[in-house]
């Protein structure tokens, strides 16, 4: 199948919702690489039925453009009743180890890139756990 580019978001489709994902306080250390990790949940709301991705678009702090490398949303399969949540950096000891169940990507975006636009064919579904990762390049 080809896809047919560009792919336009449907802005005025009132079923579409939309969801703020934030690394909240990222702390940019000393290390001249680091990986910044948030295991979030979705909104209850939107954990009432299943939802497909039809866009992600990066939301970066302004200054901090040059040194946010790229970001990747991965799927965490856990048990219904995983609650936690964790932001912080990747490697450190306090994230939760249910984190390591985190490893279907679902999205990914690089420094340069702009919006991703996914067509209504691509289906990627969202669910109720999943893992934000940023490496940010101090240097």
């Amino acid at each position: 199948m080809l896809l047919q580019y560009p792919v336009k978001f449907p802005a005025n489709d009132p079923d579409a919702k939309t969801m703020t994902i934030l690394a909240k306080n990222a702390q940019v250390p000393a290390e001249r690489t680091t990986y910044w990790c948030a295991i979030v949940r979705l909104d209850e709301d939107l954990q009432k039925q299943k939802h497909h991705v039809i866009k992600l678009e990066p939301v970066i702090t302004p200054g901090m453009e040059q040194i946010v490398h790229h970001m990747e949303v991965f799927h965490c399969v856990t048990d219904e009743d995983a609650t936690e949540e964790y932001n912080g950096n990747c490697q450190s000891k306090s994230r939760p180890k249910m984190s390591h169940m985190c490893s279907k990507v679902l999205a990914a975006w690089s420094m340069g890139a702009s919006t991703v636009y996914y067509p209504k064919e691509v289906k990627k579904c969202f669910l109720k756990l999943f893992i934000i990762t940023h490496r940010i390049e101090s240097e």
